[in-house]
């Protein structure tokens, strides 16, 4: 209901109830007040009324008093009603109003849109801090480096490896430093070792074929090799937050590791 009919309405019945409270005292006045008196037989001989009247009449001011307590009962239960309704229904306005101003605006779709955009941004920080201090130096020109980032951040954008993806020279990377960098690109990106393997495999193709007394590998068994150790020395470490120390390698990043790993990388 409309405030101002509520408002309107509760006026009305409180007019209406004093009206009923005012005639009510006024027979209240006129005949119970003379029968508490023992004014019976007055009332007998000027109205030549019976007794069983005079009993009626007596009743009826009983009756008058019992409807006026009633009424103002009544009178009470509607002017408080009519206030609490009024402060609830008050209360449930202000509460739309703060609740609506507050969160009627936010953009939840662009929240994590954007969420998503600086987690992306994160990521191509890293592996650029991490191919310039890594791998550049062991590609065969400063050309090479920046396609292979190049590719890392369309992979990243497109967040798949099903895009054209250009090959690169490599220079002095042994097979366990690019192991290591396609680890790299499936723990940071949150992927399965396939996509680690097809990444690397598609942009050092070369380096897995027959060639300079090396064996072909397959994409498949790179799968298996992403995170070997078996050298002493790599240009190329497994990411820093990947080992724990006598718990097994994580297999993906958390949350806050692209983060931390960034400065980690960024001061060393």
């Amino acid at each position: 209901m409309d405030k101002k009919k509520l408002v309107k309405c509760t006026r009305y019945a409180d007019n209406t109830i004093m009206l009923l409270m005012v005639l009510g005292f006024i027979q209240l006045d006129i005949l119970g007040i003379l029968y508490c008196r023992e004014k019976g037989a007055y009332i007998q001989t000027v109205f030549r009324m019976s007794s069983l009247t005079t009993v009626f009449l007596s009743s009826s001011s009983i009756l008058s008093l019992l409807l006026c307590l009633g009424l103002i009962c009544m009178f009470v239960h509607k002017v408080v009603f009519c206030k609490f309704h009024l402060g609830i229904h008050s209360a449930l306005e202000e509460s739309t109003r703060i609740f609506r101003s507050e969160f009627s605006f936010i953009p939840i779709h662009a929240e994590i849109d954007d969420r998503s955009k600086k987690r992306k941004q994160q990521l191509i920080e890293l592996f650029c801090v991490l191919i310039q201090k890594f791998v550049a130096s062991h590609l065969s020109s400063n050309e090479d480096a920046h396609i292979l980032l190049l590719d890392i951040k369309k992979v990243i954008e497109n967040d798949t490896i099903d895009i054209d993806l250009v090959p690169v020279s490599n220079r002095n990377l042994s097979r366990e430093d690019i192991y290591h960098l396609g680890y790299h690109v499936k723990y940071y990106l949150c992927k399965d070792n396939n996509f680690g393997a097809n990444f690397i495999y598609r942009v050092f193709h070369q380096e897995f074929q027959n060639h300079a007394g090396k064996e072909s590998v397959r994409c498949s068994s790179i799968c298996r090799k992403l995170a070997v150790q078996e050298g002493t020395k790599y240009y190329v470490e497994l990411p820093v937050s990947a080992n724990r120390k006598g718990v097994r390698r994580k297999a993906t990043a958390q949350a806050d590791d692209i983060e931390r790993d960034l400065i980690y990388y960024s001061n060393n």
